[in-house]
């Protein structure tokens, strides 16, 4: 596992970044003039996130909670979300127990094919300048362990949890995004749920993102290689 996230790295550090990582890793995300491309991004209900009062099941976490972050401590949750209805009928990736190297994730993690899991790696310090990355779920299906777990009727079954800036979070022990209020994600929100956010004052034109995001196409032709 450990050998083919360091290939993975090395490879992609040629210059392949997603389209809304390069404005991320210049340290934010600018809005765009073209329309956003439709992505779902959020952790299925049952997740657990770990807070000040313990592990809490994303469907039971409170506004006012607060939620452990890789970087800043605990972070007060400011808004949680349904995926909007427009959005159903997206892909849930399923990551089994331990699929992403070091025993974790601790227990089975469930989430929308667009959102991001943080990997670490020593070339990707020797490339990028920093140790971890984010590579959306979508991308390591096919792996051991991790596949497409079905597509969902409803949206309402994925949330997703912003707080004050986009941060790493622990979800079933494995390390992932929280909300980012990019163009990209906000598209797969309902008019009244981006006036909700609006109204706590997020810079929705300059949020600094936690991690580099990686490109996808690298991933799938090294999982190839590895399971082939």
């Amino acid at each position: 596992m450990t050998d083919f996230f360091g290939r993975f790295v090395e490879d992609v550090a040629e210059g392949y970044l997603s389209d809304d990582a390069a404005s991320e890793a210049s340290g934010r995300t600018e809005t765009s003039a073209k329309s956003p491309r439709p992505r779902v991004s959020g952790f299925a209900v049952g997740t657990k996130i770990v807070t000040h009062r313990g592990e809490i099941s994303i469907e039971d976490l409170l506004i006012g909670d607060r939620v452990f972050t890789r970087d800043n401590g605990l972070q007060s949750v400011l808004w949680i979300g349904e995926t909007a209805p427009a959005a159903a009928n997206v892909a849930i990736v399923e990551i089994k127990a331990g699929a992403l190297g070091n025993g974790l994730p601790e227990n089975d993690l469930n989430i929308a094919a667009h959102h991001r899991v943080l990997l670490q790696s020593e070339l990707a310090l020797l490339m990028f300048d920093q140790r971890e990355v984010f590579v959306e779920a979508r991308h390591l299906v096919g792996l051991a362990g991790i596949s497409q777990a079905r597509v969902q009727a409803s949206a309402s079954e994925c949330r997703v949890i912003l707080l004050a800036q986009h941060e790493v979070i622990m979800a079933n022990g494995a390390w992932a995004e929280s909300f980012h209020c990019s163009p990209q994600n906000l598209s797969q929100l309902d008019q009244s749920q981006v006036t909700e956010i609006k109204s706590l004052f997020i810079d929705l034109d300059h949020q600094v993102a936690a991690r580099r995001a990686l490109k996808g196409h690298k991933v799938r032709k090294f999982a190839a290689l590895k399971l082939g």
